[in-house]
């Protein structure tokens, strides 16, 4: 009878053992293999964008062309370039008084009545962007603008 209950007794630690690891094998098959098949069906996650390149630009106030004799009207805008590479900024900023001088050319060749609507302030804008595009020196690249942002614009 000793042998009987020992024996009964061995059978169940080993139906026991075996049990246990066939559930640990079938909940790591789960885990690792399952865990993986949503991820492997989805694209990849695409990385964060890169961080934006920007110059903030002095706020300047510039007068404006007369519309009437004896009209003055000024502007004062803050501006910020945003650019597609360090370089660039790197350009530009060694080049500031360059970049200033061709910002001040062109509004103060603009009446207050093109620059009060959007429309006006696009077109500034692109205009701004091709200007400063071009080369601030002979043997430098073209300057690679995306944006071109109004931070303040205020029209007296």
């Amino acid at each position: 009878m000793a042998d009987s209950k020992s024996s009964k007794k061995l059978i169940t630690i080993l139906l026991i053992v075996i049990i246990l690891l066939v559930g640990g094998g079938a909940g790591g098959y789960f885990f690792l293999i399952k865990g993986k098949a949503p991820a492997e069906g989805h694209a990849a996650v695409p990385p964060p964008p890169a961080l934006p390149i920007f110059l903030e630009l002095e706020p300047t106030t510039i007068n404006l062309q007369p519309e009437v004799e004896g009209d003055d009207h000024v502007l004062y805008v803050a501006i910020s370039l945003e650019l597609e590479t360090d370089d660039d900024r790197k350009n530009l900023f060694n080049y500031l008084p360059e970049v200033n001088t061709r910002i001040l050319y062109l509004i103060s060749s603009k009446t207050k009545t093109e620059l009060k609507t959007l429309e006006g302030k696009l077109k500034l804008a692109e205009e701004m962007k091709t200007i400063l595009t071009q080369p601030v020196h002979p043997q430098l690249p073209p300057n690679k603008i995306k944006n071109i942002s109004f931070n303040k614009f205020i029209l007296r």
